[in-house]
């Protein structure tokens, strides 16, 4: 027997007033109509192709933007000497307390402390059958994570000309891969547990928290010599964009699984 991946939803059942996941589709939205055009695969089948559309669809839109961006755009009016200034005014006021400040603000978001969240939360729900769950928050990481190389591969934009606190190559300023994993994790882990609060306060904790670390994470690769402003806002974009593709990607295979399941029933 097939274990399903969300629990089958009637006509008449949408009609009803229960609590909602942000990870079920909504009726006759976007995910629904989706998967109409959607051939009768198994769900996984669908979430792995789907992964797959995502990706190349984001990567080419931020290669495609950062290529326009570092070639046409920046070269103007002194943008970006402009964009250079707010690194050299951190490089300078540098000190030791600020410096291990930094470390850390980086290392939030960083290859230890995201893989190791990501990876806790996927095993659990795996281990609990959260099968959605685990797909959601594994597309977003890896949607970031993908884009981001893809990006850094074909844009060439150097570091800030400052003395860099980290040995990353030179040639990979745009855009932030912190940044853009600070979102894509953080803010996908508030919209799950805020979904499951009662208080508008803690709501309100959480999604404070969940906004203000990477704006933490951004001023301290700036401070780091890492990056410059807009390659953080760049990873803000791609941040929101392969977070709202995991969770359009995973209302879809919702939505799927529901039908098969139905259609077998």
């Amino acid at each position: 027997m097939e274990t399903p991946l969300a629990p089958p939803a009637t006509d008449a059942e949408r009609a009803l007033p229960r609590e909602e996941s942000p990870l079920d589709a909504r009726p006759w939205g976007p995910a629904e109509t989706i998967a109409d055009e959607l051939p009768t695969w198994h769900p996984v089948a669908i979430y792995l192709s789907g992964l797959v559309v995502c990706y190349a669809v984001l990567a080419a839109a931020t290669t495609l933007v950062g290529l326009a961006f570092t070639t046409w755009i920046l070269p103007l009016g002194g943008l970006e000497a402009e964009d250079a200034r707010p690194v050299e005014w951190l490089a300078d006021h540098r000190t030791p307390v600020f410096d291990s400040l930094s470390f850390l603000g980086s290392e939030i978001s960083g290859g230890f402390v995201i893989p190791g969240l990501v990876g806790a939360v996927v095993i659990i729900s795996a281990f609990q059958r959260r099968w959605l769950l685990a797909g959601f928050v594994l597309a977003a990481i890896v949607l970031e994570s993908a884009t981001y190389r893809t990006t850094v591969f074909f844009v060439d934009r150097q570091r800030p000309d400052v003395e860099r606190l980290e040995g990353l190559p030179v040639d990979a300023s745009f855009p932030s891969g912190h940044v853009a994993a600070s979102i894509a994790v953080y803010s996908g882990f508030a919209l799950l547990l805020t979904s499951r609060l009662r208080s508008g306060r803690a709501k309100a904790l959480v999604w404070a928290t969940a906004l203000a670390i990477p704006l933490i994470v951004a001023v301290s690769r700036m401070y780091r010599g890492m990056h410059h402003p807009l390659d953080t806002v760049a990873g803000v974009f791609i941040g929101i964009a392969a977070l709202l593709l995991a969770l359009l990607l995973v209302r879809v295979v919702g939505v799927v699984d529901r039908r098969r399941r139905a259609r077998f029933a």
